[in-house]
């Protein structure tokens, strides 16, 4: 099919009048906040008192259960926001104000050790940052990362009341937005803060070019769909309010209440030359037909989140959080086929949820010693979602109730050369639907981290870690809907958790002018949840269970070169080797690839350039193989003064976005399709970086734990 080649052009307006560059803006659902970086909290955990930092150029420190980034004064001034500061680290991918981790893992972001968003980042001066830390498994005390990977940025100094802060980033030619406002203002001993972050979305050009093809009731059915453009529109709203009140030095208490809103709508409609073949008499028939598929949900969110902190002494400190979160949604799921204006079939599944759920956690920290440290730790977690499921004529009322305790400790400190990390919890987990009962599941999770330094410039590490997955409500309920006109997809009410194992090792070397960290990666998934497909009733039916079992192993290298001693110019390079297999449930497959990323920049007092090119390794997805779009871009800009900085570049890929995705040879289903969007070719980036600060220093709160449920109930 062939594509219309259009121009677009993408303005990026950033302003920040502000007291402490570094507050999180827009956070979504969890609170924001600043702490003293210089001291050594207790709840952090941390052991970061090994030796002094050896500056020469970028230094990067290896301890037991991460790394550590320091900023120099020309990684400071040459980034315009602090989400630009994160392609510093080998591996992660900063696109479109969102960071990702190239090697498939999920990346949580955290500003002093408490949660915050890309898009906060991208309002955050780097001048203000001492170092980042980054951690390939999340320690035990941040249990809401799972067994994705985590980076926390720390900030030079204590905050600085009063703050106004503005974002604006929208493209010319496509109605797309990233738009966030803040307001903060010290009032003493109190703070109190209002946030709105805004995300609209339209995406002309949204199509699905796809071969099907797969059996049902006797029958073969082949498709070959050729896209139609449609428009691809998603917005998300936040508003979060703040009271902050610090009663002395050793004591703080925040409120928190967040108001968050989504809708998604994606169409899709595909000119179809349809095959029907009789397994037992050969005859076929064609048609042309035009398939329809009109999806969307929306759902509205309150949340009302509560920390109170307490330090009893420098070896002591005691945190108790409690959330409480609501969802309202709505969905809709729908498939069409037509025969010209006759239609040949019609389903549509309609569903209504209310979701309620509330979270108590408490973290103790005890230092033992300057290098020995102890943290205990204990979470409960009960949710109720009700769900109306129908196809608007006959619906299905299903009620699920789950409830989840977690014990843990977790002790970390260093002797010699070694430095190390161990924890372990213990975690149930319990669920009861109206259509399987009760069921109760135990799990053990235990964690090391183990860290050898060599010298100033070189370590080896290990790291072992079990982390369990739990099921959405929504894929328990009783919702069905069809995705072809003889393939429906059910909800499975009697899914179970499963359990990922992963094991890695690696060297870290830096220098004044390299580092290197190369590092072999292995994970097994337990009982993992993936689509069973059989034949009912004529129909081909999907359906989730426990029958997966992934095994994969990844061997990665990060590295990053300064050549020249009087040229700021520096060449990050990352390339992995992925191989992944998955058995179980008749649907085996597997899949060998090569992804990476370079990336060249040249850092000048006032001219910065920098050009990127990543090409993504195919990975397994749910039915089959995906890849994404190879992407690249190029940027030149210019610093005026100390608060602006302005310029501009182009992105690939010049003709159309895509991800594509394909089944293996043994599935029942034969798929292969592309999903682009053409109205992201060609797009051209103006940016403009303001920011101005005034205001006093005070005391922020404490580091805290996310304990935000993200899951809305949705199918």
């Amino acid at each position: 099919m062939k594509s219309k080649r259009t121009l677009c052009g993408l303005v990026a307006i950033v302003i920040c009048i502000q007291a402490g560059a570094y507050r999180s803006v827009a956070s979504t659902g969890s609170a924001t906040g600043q702490v003293d970086t210089m001291k050594a909290l207790v709840a952090s955990g941390q052991t970061d008192t090994l030796k002094a930092a050896v500056f020469t150029g970028r230094s990067v420190k290896h301890f037991s259960d991460h790394q550590k980034f320091y900023l120099n004064k020309e990684d400071r001034n040459s980034h315009a926001t602090a989400l630009e500061t994160l392609k510093l680290i080998p591996g992660i991918l900063v696109k479109d104000d969102e960071a990702t981790l190239l090697n498939g893992k999920g990346l949580t972001i955290l500003l002093n050790g408490l949660p915050t968003t890309s898009a906060s980042l991208s309002l955050l001066t780097p001048a203000d940052i001492k170092s980042i830390d980054f951690y390939q498994n999340a320690p035990a005390r941040y249990s809401f990362a799972g067994s994705g990977s985590m980076v926390n940025i720390i900030t030079r100094r204590p905050g600085i009341g009063g703050s106004l802060m503005l974002n604006l980033k929208e493209a010319v030619t496509t109605p797309w937005g990233n738009n966030a406002v803040s307001y903060r203002q010290i009032l003493k001993n109190t703070m109190i803060g209002i946030e709105y972050s805004g995300k609209p979305t339209k995406s002309g050009g949204y199509g699905i070019d796809e071969f099907l093809e797969y059996e049902a009731g006797g029958n073969l059915y082949t498709k070959v769909k050729e896209g139609l453009d449609t428009d691809f529109t998603r917005n998300r709203h936040n508003v979060s309010l703040d009271l902050v009140r610090m009663k002395d030095e050793n004591s703080a208490l925040k409120a928190q209440f967040t108001l968050g809103y989504e809708k998604k709508d994606w169409p899709v409609s595909q000119s179809t030359l349809k095959t029907v073949t009789n397994l037992t008499t050969q005859e076929s028939t064609t048609s042309e037909v035009t398939d329809h598929k009109d999806d969307w949900y929306e759902y509205l969110s309150p949340a009302l989140d509560i920390y109170w902190n307490r330090r009893f002494s420098d070896r002591h400190e005691l945190s108790v959080n409690f959330v409480a979160t609501a969802y309202d949604t709505k969905s809709r799921k729908g498939f069409y086929e037509y025969a010209g204006a006759t239609p040949l079939l019609s389903s549509t599944s309609l569903t209504d949820g209310r979701k309620y759920s509330g979270i108590i956690e408490a973290v103790y920290g005890w230092t033992l010693s300057e290098k020995h440290k102890l943290g205990f730790g204990a979470r409960t977690t009960a949710s109720l979602a009700e769900q109306n499921s129908g196809n608007g004529e006959v619906t299905v009322r299903s009620d699920i109730n789950t409830d989840l305790g977690r014990l843990w400790c977790e002790y970390s400190g260093n002797a010699g050369g070694f430095s190390y990390s161990v924890g372990a919890a213990m975690e149930h987990f319990g669920y009861e639907t109206k259509a399987s009962g009760r069921h109760d599941y135990i799990y053990f999770r235990p964690l090391v981290q183990l860290n050898y330094t060599f010298n100033d410039h070189s370590s080896m590490y290990f790291n072992y870690s079990s982390n369990t997955s739990t099921p959405k409500i929504g894929w328990m309920g009783d919702a069905s809907y069809y995705k072809d006109d003889k393939w429906l997809v059910r909800s499975n009410p009697e899914l179970e958790s499963y359990t990922t194992r992963d094991a890695m090792i690696g060297y870290s070397f830096n220098n004044s002018w390299l580092y290197i960290n190369p590092y072999i990666l292995v994970y097994h998934n337990d009982n993992q949840i993936i689509p069973i497909f059989s034949h009912t009733d004529g129909l081909l039916v999907e359906m989730d269970e426990n029958s997966g079992n992934m095994l994969a192993v990844m061997a990665a290298l990060g590295s990053r070169i300064k050549p020249f001693r009087n040229i700021p110019l520096s060449l990050t390079v990352y390339a992995m080797y992925n191989d992944q297999r998955l058995t179980g449930g008749g649907a085996d497959r597997s899949v060998k690839s090569l992804g990476g990323m370079a990336m060249l920049r040249y850092s000048g007092k006032k001219w910065t350039a920098e050009a990127m090119y990543n090409q993504p390794f195919k990975s397994i997805s749910d039915i089959g193989i995906s890849k994404g779009e190879n992407y690249g871009y190029f940027e030149l800009a210019r610093r005026i003064g100390k608060n602006l900085r302005i310029g501009a570049g182009m992105r690939y890929p010049f003709y159309h976005w895509k991800v594509s995705e394909e089944t293996a040879p043994e599935s029942p289903v034969t798929m292969k399709n592309t999903s682009r969007m053409t109205s992201q070719k060609n797009t051209v980036i103006l940016t403009c970086v303001y920011n101005f600060s005034y205001g006093k220093k005070v005391r922020a709160v404490s580091k805290k734990i996310n304990n935000s449920d993200s899951d809305s109930g949705l199918f």
